[in-house]
């Protein structure tokens, strides 16, 4: 078995007691790390990732872990941090405004293995995560295949839409406007532009 393996079952197996003790624990214990929850801080980044994603899969099972996940957030190693945000939305929905900022970096972050891995995730904060949709236009212009390829997969993301935006199908007829035209409507501006030129979004 691989250390990796053997991690991950000591890991799986120990968490469980260590939820159900949580309670428990005299007030001077409280402060202290869960047997089940150092693997989060294991040498290995690949050993955390691994941690991050059990607790992730398990849902609101997983709460106890919550202060050592935030406290991942800041691991050292890109692919940690984009597996433990995924794993905070999974088992408490954390708001946004802690897990997007972590990856939008991880968009610009110089290791292709982080780029790649998180726009699957911002997908999976839904409406939620549309103030992260100009940095996904990264992704697309990324150049690496591989993470261009999972932007590609989520452009356009049907579950990160909000139906409120939805407008009425336009009419049939000649076309009344040009690439560059700026539409002034009441308190909004209306842009024909490209999506993904990032000077469009400075107009």
């Amino acid at each position: 078995m691989s250390r990796l393996a053997r991690h991950a079952t000591v890991f799986l197996a120990s968490f469980f007691a260590a939820a159900a003790s949580a309670q428990d624990d005299p007030p001077d214990k409280k402060d202290k790390v869960p047997d089940g929850l150092k693997a989060l801080r294991d040498p290995d980044p690949n050993v955390r990732i691994r941690a991050a994603q059990i607790l992730g899969s398990l849902g609101k099972t997983s709460r106890f872990a919550v202060p050592e996940l935030r406290e991942a957030l800041k691991d050292k190693d890109g692919r940690v941090r984009v597996r433990v945000a995924e794993a905070l939305w999974k088992i408490e929905q954390t708001s946004p405004s802690i897990l997007l900022p972590v990856l939008e970096a991880a968009l610009y972050d110089k290791q292709v293995s982080v780029r790649a891995l998180a726009p699957s995730v911002i997908a999976q904060l839904g409406p939620k995560a549309k103030a992260a949709l100009p940095s996904l236009l990264v992704a697309l212009r990324d150049r690496e295949i591989d993470v261009r390829i999972e932007g590609l997969e989520l452009a356009p993301a049907k579950d990160m839409t909000d139906p409120a935006d939805a407008g009425p199908e336009p009419s049939p007829g000649p076309a009344v406007s040009t690439l560059g035209d700026l539409w002034l409507v009441g308190r909004h501006r209306i842009l024909c532009g490209n999506a993904l030129d990032t000077a469009s979004y400075a107009r």
